[in-house]
């Protein structure tokens, strides 16, 4: 392993859904106010989130050459085959609330279950790439919610979070962390926020609740 570069990296994103739970997640670690860099990243064609996190850090590090972070999200629901998975943002897009509503009316409860999978990349050397990976279960509904102050995409109006009862955009942040915290599979925003400041702390310390991916020198 390769020493860490002691500095808060900064998060490669202009959502303002994300950057709200970046922020939430650095002010209670400790961190203080995030650093986001707008940059401008070829949305790379793969199947799975993690691939399409990992080109994308590798993009943002050869532009600013410094520490960076970047989140990607997916959402899988297996009665359809794991679709729309890395390629939610399109899908909803494309479709619109109305298209996934006449979608979701086809199906049975069952069948709309599925999850929302997260995952956040980090360079901080040029040789590695820390992946933290998770998955929140929930389901659709085919009835939509109004638009959130904090949504990441129009998909938090169709998406109930497992131990809610209603979508995503309804809910404070503090209610989605804690939905997070009792249901979800590997690390939530808080924990990435808390290793980063083992990090920093530390300096040569790696994260408890990431893997590494090494990279060719």
């Amino acid at each position: 392993m390769h020493q860490i570069s002691a500095r808060i990296p900064a998060i490669a994103t202009t959502n303002t859904g994300k950057q709200a739970s970046f922020r939430h997640a650095f002010k209670l670690s400790g961190l203080g106010e995030p650093i986001f860099a707008d940059l401008d990243l070829v949305e790379p064609q793969a199947n799975t989130v993690a691939d399409v996190a990992i080109a994308k850090v590798r993009q943002a590090w050869q532009i600013t050459q410094s520490s960076i972070l970047i989140q990607d999200t997916g959402l899988r629901i297996p009665a359809l085959g794991g679709f729309p998975g890395p390629y939610a943002r399109y899908a909803i897009e494309s479709l619109g609330l109305s298209g996934y509503g006449r979608l979701i009316k086809t199906m049975t409860d069952a069948e709309r279950a599925g999850s929302f999978v997260k995952v956040t990349a980090m360079m901080t050397t040029p040789h590695e790439i820390w992946l933290w990976e998770s998955e929140e279960p929930g389901c659709l509904t085919d009835n939509p919610s109004l638009p959130g102050l904090h949504d990441w995409s129009q998909l938090s109006q169709i998406w109930i979070p497992r131990g809610a009862s209603r979508p995503v955009s309804t809910l404070s942040l503090d209610q989605r962390a804690s939905l997070v915290s009792a249901h979800a599979t590997g690390p939530s925003i808080r924990d990435v926020a808390n290793d980063i400041a083992d990090m920093i702390r530390t300096e040569t310390a790696t994260p408890r609740s990431a893997r590494c991916v090494a990279l060719g020198k």
